[in-house]
């Protein structure tokens, strides 16, 4: 199937602009085009002039060509044909195949800061190419941890003093406090500081709460928008500015109200994300207009959003359940916690994969692979301090951690696709035989294309190795922080012997204090799993450019051409900064999720 063309003119001049160069394979001079770039429906041959652009943009959703007297669509051959590959707004093209005058180019609606910081992590500060990417990487991991230290450590939680009272652990019930090993901890007295009034959390309330889950509403308009036109998820700040006023309002109404006229109740961040998830949804729905795409391919999109953001809000809660068992349960059980989150996690991706199928390939990718993956990287990572002084547990999760990236090793090998070849033949007798020809460079894996199959595993790790450097680094900042800054009283992380009391805390570990060896061997352990996820990660990208080099290098020329994107780059920024300010917010004292 070929694509449109799509040509710049100068309206009146009737001058060509840069047309974009096809081969008998189209394929574009700056990469392959993908193959599931256009909606199903009616056909055009030989078109051209603006007759042809407007119906076209009718047709294929964001009508822009119809509107702009400079642009002229010519669409040279579009078959009829039904089927999922063929439901996306606009035809699909990478970084630096649209030229970038044209309306909806990857330069014209990204916000400012977004352009701002991806020319700092674009920057080419040597002539070395492999020198360029190893800036851009680090630019990437630190900006979400910058970030959460302005965000969580930088503003004041707590507006006055802490009210505490010293207690002798029997009154308070610490079972294990006795046990400590007395590094900074104290045997004889514990602190117990009380929840605050009005003035207490009224930091809280209004700024450090709302703000955080109003920027997850952000990333989460930024993820529609991508699915809904992935050449422009950047629209206009006012666009989509009232359901983000909305979601302030919310939090502040509800959440904060309750909080600063009351107390602080069990599972309150449950009660937080859910308002976010809630308000984004019926906002987008409300405000569908104000986005230039027909209602019939928006309604489309919306709804399969609406779909995954459910599954989302499930996938939360285990996250949230994993953290509470992991502050009640001692000892190895911890590390199989994060055994058995594993196992959960590889079933989600393939949901959301699955799920994501009407969306352009790289933009389901990044939910079904980026976004999942580092969401359960950061809330493993912040979950090191609660195996406190037990080296098997951390052994156990290191392993685990090891075993996942070693299993997509596994993925490529002949032997496991053939497996999976009989298993799917068992169930759909048309899915018997395998197909080892690339006929589909933007098959997702769901199918017997071998080589699409490799590249759909090779992307999950390509994503995974990412954020597992990138929530260890995090951690490794972040940490110390945490643990001796201003907002330490907010935090399991504290070297003092205190903790904020609430009413009917389910768990007596909230009176343990986090010992100066656990902090250190966390924090050792932390850059221990750096290095061997580097190790681990390098030896499989070397096993697959010995025998797989062709599915690596389809993938090399993809994404050579969307990392240099501000759309992209910012895209996936969103999505890490929004991961770490969500778990970090899961074990605030206030939101009641770490002290269940």
């Amino acid at each position: 199937m070929e694509g449109p063309n799509v040509v710049a003119e100068e309206g009146g001049g009737g001058q060509a602009g840069n047309e974009i160069p096809r081969d008998s394979n189209n394929r574009t001079a700056t990469g392959p085009a993908p193959q599931d770039s256009l909606d199903s429906g009616t056909t055009a041959s030989g078109s051209s002039g603006r007759e042809a652009g407007a119906a076209y943009g009718r047709r294929y959703g964001c009508g822009r060509a119809e509107r702009d007297d400079k642009i002229r669509v010519e669409v040279d051959v579009a078959e009829e044909k039904e089927g999922r590959l063929n439901r996306f707004c606009l035809p699909f093209h990478l970084g630096g195949s649209i030229n970038s005058d044209l309306p909806g180019s990857s330069s014209k609606d990204v916000n400012k800061p977004v352009e701002l910081v991806s020319r700092v992590a674009h920057a080419k500060i040597t002539r070395w190419k492999a020198f360029n990417l190893a800036w851009l990487l680090i630019v990437t991991i630190l900006i979400p941890t910058a970030v959460v230290l302005v965000w969580f450590v930088a503003i004041p939680i707590q507006g006055q003093n802490l009210k505490c009272t010293m207690f002798t652990p029997a009154d308070v019930g610490a079972r294990r406090f006795n046990e400590l090993a007395g590094d900074g901890c104290s045997r004889e007295f514990v602190r117990v500081c009380e929840e605050g009034d009005f003035g207490d959390k009224a930091w809280w309330a209004f700024v450090v709460n709302p703000g955080t889950y109003v920027f997850f509403q952000y990333m989460l308009i930024s993820i529609f928008l991508a699915c809904l036109d992935e050449k422009r998820p950047w629209r206009p700040f006012l666009s989509y500015a009232p359901i983000l006023l909305v979601g302030y309002m919310a939090q502040l109404g509800i959440v904060g109200a309750v909080t600063l006229a009351h107390r602080t109740f069990e599972g309150l961040g449950v009660v937080s994300i859910s308002i976010s998830v809630l308000v984004t949804l019926a906002g987008l729905k409300i405000l569908r207009n104000s986005f230039d795409c027909n209602m019939e391919h928006y309604m489309l999109i919306y709804r399969q959003f609406v779909r995954i953001m459910a599954t989302f809000v499930v996938f939360m809660l285990i996250l949230w359940a994993y953290i509470i068992a992991n502050t009640n349960t001692d000892g190895s059980g911890q590390g199989f916690y994060t055994v058995a989150l594993a196992i959960i996690t590889f079933i989600f991706k393939k949901v959301f994969l699955a799920m994501t199928d009407p969306y352009p390939i790289e933009i389901a990718m990044v939910i079904s692979g980026l976004w999942l993956e580092n969401l359960v990287d950061v809330f493993i990572t912040l979950a090191y301090p609660t195996a406190r002084g037990s080296v098997v547990t951390l052994v156990i999760i290191w392993l685990s951690r090891i075993a996942e990236d070693v299993a997509y090793l596994g993925f490529q090998l002949d032997i496991w696709f053939k497996f999976r070849v009989w298993i799917k033949g068992k169930f759909k007798k048309e899915q018997q035989g395998a197909i080892e020809e690339d006929v589909d460079k933007d098959d997702r894996g769901h199918s017997n294309i071998h080589p699409g199959y490799r590249r759909r595993q090779m992307r999950f790790l390509i994503w995974k190795l990412i954020s597992q450097l990138s929530s260890n680094i995090t951690f490794v900042i972040l940490m110390p922080a945490l643990r001796f800054g201003q907002n330490k009283e907010f935090y399991p992380y504290s070297e003092n012997e205190f903790t904020v009391r609430f009413q009917d805390v389910r768990h007596d570990e909230a009176y343990d204090c986090f010992t100066e060896e656990d902090f250190k061997g966390t924090v050792w352990f932390a850059m221990l799993a750096m290095l061997t996820f580097f190790i681990s990660g390098s030896a499989i990208l070397v096993f697959m450019n010995r025998y797989h080099k062709a599915v690596l290098q389809d993938l090399v020329d993809r994404y050579n051409l969307l990392i240099v994107q501000d759309t992209y780059f910012g895209f996936v920024v969103s999505v890490l900064i929004s991961n770490v300010v969500l778990a970090v917010s899961s074990v605030q004292y206030y939101n009641r999720v770490y002290y269940f």
